[in-house]
């Protein structure tokens, strides 16, 4: 039998789960042809699906050494390192992958999370942005929501907003994504697209209850107190240890002249948090 039957079957045997057999025929593949590079590296392939993590380095050095344009190798080989932790040299691996087959998007996404393990933001984001614009259809909401907070840690907001929007796009159900976008939205002065969100949110997650708190602070800062009111009344009913929205909902029924309610409120305030001064001026006041 040929050098390249004995490979196939030891690829078929590989993709069957039957280890042992694709060693024994890849073994005997390499036999016939021992510098054959895309025989090391799936020797390697095996050794790996064996959790024989030297035995997989071993043949992804020896395929590379017969055939350094192997991005897989590379590839793999990073992985490996990068479950070690060293860093340095998985990243260098990656790099390699990279500068022989640039379009492949796997590539880039194993490097973005090696990046993110150094503390290399920016370089992460690249490696992802690149991945995405590859490969979309490929890339999770939970990606998105990844790549948008760590651009919001850099202060690109912008960028950050857009992500957020998409991976609300892609999982409906993701109830961070609502609230961190609607966060931004307050913050960019965009009012009634923040409480759509909020609105939104909440509407896929009745127990958002940081929703309901900052649909509550929007309803206050346009004056609509009412409103307000009810959303912390709903938060607090959901959590009932959320201190902000007692002094929040405390604060509004002091406004309101209610103060039986507002007294009653302060107190549960302060049961929480006894040191916080206006929690206690606010009950005086009452």
């Amino acid at each position: 039998m040929s050098e390249v039957a004995l490979y196939s079957i030891a690829q078929t045997l590989l993709s069957q789960g039957k280890l042992l057999e694709a060693k024994i025929a890849c073994l005997k593949a390499l036999n016939l042809q021992p510098k054959s590079a895309t025989a090391c590296k799936l020797m390697a392939d095996i050794m790996l699906a064996k959790n024989q993590i030297a035995a997989a380095k071993y043949w992804y050095d020896r395929s590379l050494k017969l055939d350094a344009s192997l991005a897989p190798s590379h590839a793999n080989l990073g992985s490996l390192y990068a479950r070690e932790k060293q860093w340095e040299l998985a990243i260098s691996c990656y790099q390699n992958a990279i500068d022989i087959d640039p379009n492949f998007a796997g590539f880039y996404r194993t490097l973005a999370k090696v990046w993110q393990q150094v503390g290399r933001q920016d370089l992460m984001i690249e490696c992802w942005q690149r991945a995405i614009s590859l490969e979309p259809e490929k890339t999770a909401a939970a990606d998105y929501l990844n790549l948008a907070d760590n651009l919001l840690e850099l202060e690109r907001k912008e960028e950050a907003i857009s992500y957020y929007r998409l991976a609300i796009k892609l999982d409906t159900s993701l109830s961070k994504a609502y609230q961190k976008l609607g966060k931004m939205l307050v913050e960019t002065g965009e009012l009634e697209e923040a409480i759509a969100i909020f609105s939104e949110g909440i509407s896929v997650n009745p127990k958002d209850y940081l929703s309901y708190q900052k649909l509550g602070d929007i309803w206050q800062k346009k004056g609509r107190l009412d409103e307000a009111a009810i959303c912390y009344q709903k938060a607090i009913a959901i959590d009932p240890k959320l201190f902000w929205s007692y002094h929040s909902l405390g604060n509004i029924l002091n406004r309101q002249g209610r103060w039986k309610e507002a007294v009653e409120i302060h107190r549960q305030e302060i049961a929480l948090k006894s040191d916080f001064y206006r929690s206690h001026y606010l009950l005086g006041n009452a």
